[in-house]
């Protein structure tokens, strides 16, 4: 019999914070856990920290590969090794409230319809606090009943409130393998792991929100969305546009019709109009050329 949750943290040359990850999911309230680490092939201390840390209990795994296979095929692996009834994927430089787990099993366990649950986050950074950011906006929508309006109520939601951390709720585990195992129909690489992957699973799940900070996503430095991040953007801008140099430009618009690629493809598998389809992927390439150009 399995672990009630499975903790999968897949890693490479996660050697500067990974020791602090790993000592936050331990700390755990809910203590009937498996760790599974995956490191794709990193060559800083990744390895040492990791290996000590499986030293400690049983309940941490191990796991190293010689190359690095990219992250989609990281936080997969992880996924296929897990046996516990909940999982969640954990960044390696991200940190949790000791009660995060076992608040989010609680919300699943009084909703039996939902398939994941997720926290307020604060997005934070290491080098002062005055940097971080609460970004919550629209998140209480993943507990909808219309699957097609949490899909379109999300959608619309700007990048830069950190909507995509969804993706690291806490999930059954075989809601989140069937959300897995539909982006192989559609072409797994395309649509990634959260990105557009976080609509679809909204979709094929309604979500358990719960009302209070317990996950923090952590920057070294300023927080994507802060003041201070838009100002340097546009810095940015006032420079390309005096050298009369595209290249960030087109690199990151390359980027973001990488991720509209994604997103069409999943919109495609969804019961909506052409209309609603076009509009929703519209204002998705508006916010992201807005909030990262």
């Amino acid at each position: 019999m399995g672990p009630t949750v499975s903790i999968g943290l897949p890693v490479f040359n996660g050697g500067q914070f990974v020791d602090q990850a790993i000592n936050s999911l331990t700390r755990q309230t809910c203590d009937d856990w498996e760790l599974l680490i995956s490191d794709n092939g990193s060559n800083d201390e990744t390895e040492f920290i990791c290996r000590k840390w499986a030293t400690t209990t049983s309940k941490i795994q191990y796991y190293r590969h010689q190359r690095n296979h990219g992250a989609v095929w990281n936080f997969r692996s992880v996924l296929a090794r897990a046996k516990g009834e909940y999982f969640m994927w954990a960044a390696a430089d991200d940190l949790w409230a000791p009660s995060y787990v076992e608040r989010c099993i609680r919300g699943l366990r009084n909703n039996a319809d939902a398939g994941f649950a997720i926290t307020r986050w604060k997005v934070c950074s290491r080098t002062a606090a005055t940097l971080n950011r609460q970004c919550v906006p629209g998140l209480p929508i993943v507990a909808l009943n219309d699957p097609l309006a949490r899909v379109q109520q999300y959608s619309r939601i700007p990048f830069l409130t950190h909507k995509d951390n969804l993706i690291y709720g806490l999930w059954r585990r075989c809601a989140i393998t069937n959300v897995v195992n539909r982006t192989e129909s559609i072409g797994a690489e395309q649509v990634g792991i959260g990105g557009a992957m976080n609509e679809l699973a909204l979709y094929m799940y309604r979500g358990v929100f719960i009302d209070e900070v317990l996950f923090f996503k952590m920057y070294p430095l300023w927080t994507p969305g802060h003041w201070i991040h838009r100002v340097a953007l546009r810095c940015l801008r006032f420079r390309d546009t005096f050298k009369r140099d595209c290249r960030r430009k087109r690199k990151i618009v390359s980027e973001i019709e990488n991720q509209i690629v994604g997103l069409t493809s999943v919109l495609n598998q969804l019961p909506m109009s052409s209309e609603e389809r076009c509009d929703l992927i519209g204002v998705n390439r508006r916010n992201l050329l807005r909030e990262f150009y």
